[in-house]
């Protein structure tokens, strides 16, 4: 009954996340009769620091469980074990993203392309240009907050096996970050919730051949959705920026290691939160020096 509860409040999570922010637009737009096509990028930076913050509300109370096993873990624990925790924390995701950015590279230099930075990193940059203090609590405070509760909350709590939880998390974490596509993540969540089921159980053969038939099942049904959304699914892939898709893997690797790191330290979303907002933190001050 649990289980069913945490899927139902992980879609919700999602469709929020995906489609709340277009709601809320209406609203500003017809509502408050605001037209947002003529406000100033501070402006801009300052509605879309209340989505986060209004995001972070709802993640809350649909996933206050997990704070508050959070709040009991940490019970009687040193502040230095939680700093340590912390620091092991970015140790791991920053060798992730060094490996990722290894990778990227090389399949740069086979493809002969020319690396630049993702359409999400570019527009932060321009954010934290115009409306800096703005982007800093949004970066450094909400972001980790939603994210977290988002991306390791509300999966961890649906995925009980710690490889196709890691798995799941970082995919939908990194893709999330390149692609406006909610059927896309939801095709990934649909898939890990399967394998995860099929996981228990303890008959390998079975395992491995439920895994084959769901995998296939699950991508047929889905490719007629996308034969729908966009037509030509072929033409829609190799109209696909490769830029985007290769830096996409350094935000893929980045959430598989945050996720590990949650596993890590037995599923603490207080912890994560933490080395994120670090993390965040020192690429604002890195931004900002480059700038």
């Amino acid at each position: 009954m649990n289980k069913s509860k945490d899927i139902v409040k992980l879609f919700l999570s999602f469709i929020v996340f995906y489609f709340a922010s277009s709601i809320l637009v209406v609203f500003i737009k017809y509502g408050l009769g605001i037209d947002t096509s003529t406000l100033s990028i501070k402006n801009l930076a300052l509605i879309e620091m209340l989505f986060t913050f209004f995001f972070a509300i709802i993640y809350t109370i649909l996933h206050f469980d997990v704070i508050k096993y959070s709040f009991k873990d940490l019970k009687g624990k040193k502040v230095t074990q939680f700093i340590s925790a912390v620091v092991t924390g970015l140790l791991i995701v920053y060798g992730a993203q060094i490996f990722a950015s290894i990778i990227e590279n090389l399949l740069s230099i086979i493809i002969g392309l020319e690396q630049e930075s993702v359409v999400n990193q570019q527009s932060f940059e321009v954010l934290l240009k115009s409306a800096p203090v703005i982007a800093i609590i949004s970066a450094c405070i909400l972001a980790p907050i939603e994210e977290e509760l988002l991306f390791r909350g509300a999966v961890g709590k649906v995925f009980k096996n710690k490889k196709v939880f890691i798995a799941v998390s970082g995919l939908i974490f990194g893709l999330a970050h390149v692609t406006d596509s909610v059927m896309f993540l939801g095709e990934f969540i649909l898939l890990g919730i399967v394998f995860d089921l099929i996981t228990e159980n303890p008959n390998r053969k079975k395992r491995i051949m439920l895994s084959v038939i769901s995998t296939v099942l699950i991508l047929f049904v889905f490719g007629i959705f996308y034969y729908f959304e966009y037509g030509n699914l072929i033409i829609k892939i190799q109209n696909l920026d490769l830029n985007e898709v290769i830096g996409s893997i350094s935000y893929i690797f980045a959430g598989c290691a945050i996720a590990y790191n949650y596993v890590l330290n037995n599923r603490n979303i207080l912890v994560n939160m933490g080395m994120h907002a670090v993390i965040n933190t020192i690429a604002v001050l890195i931004t900002l020096c480059l700038k």
